[in-house]
């Protein structure tokens, strides 16, 4: 059997979890069409599969990415971060094809990130200390969508010899308030 077409498959906006838990086992779904049921069941040959297909399955995709995975269509890059997340090695020419192939949202391309689980520890520390700043100095809305001071952000910034403009602060402000729903949605999940 050939590798999947990466290329092809990383110019997709979504997988379904069969197709996502072939491509990260290195199977083409392509060639596996009906064996759905393989997958899902961890037939011989198909044991990694299934591990993948269940891990997706039972993924709290709202909690982790702050919108759900209708009838199971997933992004790619959603499949990508939560298996590596969970620890499934990812072949390394579809990460280079996800790279490769820009996906435009309104912020902008989303691209790979290679963070570890430390390094994104770390940056969710440092997102959550600029909500928090931000809410405490400014008064931004935790919950927010508009950033009315922006402006003084970036003059306050300036004064201190950090000069950022305001779609920097905005991007980080954004992504800042994306954390804090999906940690207020995993907390209320387990409660």
């Amino acid at each position: 059997m050939d590798a999947p077409d990466y290329e092809h498959w990383a110019r997709l906006d979504t997988w379904n979890m069969t197709e996502a838990a072939l491509l990260i086992d290195g199977k083409d779904p392509l060639e596996h069409k009906g064996n759905g049921a393989s997958v899902r069941s961890g037939e011989p040959g198909y044991e990694r599969t299934h591990k993948l297909w269940d891990t997706f399955h039972r993924t709290n995709w709202t909690a982790m990415f702050g919108a759900d995975a209708k009838k199971g269509k997933l992004p790619p890059r959603w499949v990508v971060s939560v298996a590596r997340e969970k620890g499934f090695p990812v072949p390394s020419t579809l990460l280079q094809h996800l790279a490769a192939a820009p996906v435009i949202s309104a912020s902008g391309p989303i691209q790979i990130s290679r963070a570890s689980t430390a390094d994104t520890k770390e940056r969710n520390t440092m997102l959550k200390l600029i909500l928090g700043f931000a809410h405490a100095g400014f008064g931004i809305d935790l919950d927010g969508t508009t950033n009315p001071k922006a402006k003084a952000m970036r003059e306050a910034l300036e004064r201190c010899g950090f000069p950022l403009d305001d779609a920097t602060i905005k991007k980080y402000l954004d992504e800042a308030r994306q954390l804090h729903r999906r940690t207020r949605a995993e907390d209320n999940s387990t409660k």
